[in-house]
């Protein structure tokens, strides 16, 4: 059996043609609702860029989107660097 959503509903709530639906009936209507999409190791690993992989070199600095900044252990001088990113600054 088939259900057929017209194509600005179906966008709304991100579902092409053949997607899984739940369907439920309650005295308000029918609801349709998409069924949610499992995570895939494949799918997940083919979105990962080499700017966005985390990388620790020898000298203790962390290198994490393009910026750099000292491990506190590596150099306690700089110690409020990495928490500060952290923190948003």
């Amino acid at each position: 059996m088939a259900l057929r959503i017209p194509l600005a509903l179906a966008k709304q709530i991100n579902v092409q043609e053949g997607d899984p639906v739940t369907l439920k009936i309650s005295a308000a209507g029918l609801t349709v609702k998409p069924v949610p999409k499992r995570l895939n190791l494949d799918d997940l690993l083919s979105k990962v860029t080499p700017e966005k992989i985390c990388t620790r070199r020898r000298t203790g600095a962390l290198t994490l989107a393009g910026r750099s900044f000292q491990d506190k252990e590596a150099n306690p001088a700089r110690a409020g660097t990495w928490d500060a990113w952290l923190a948003g600054v």
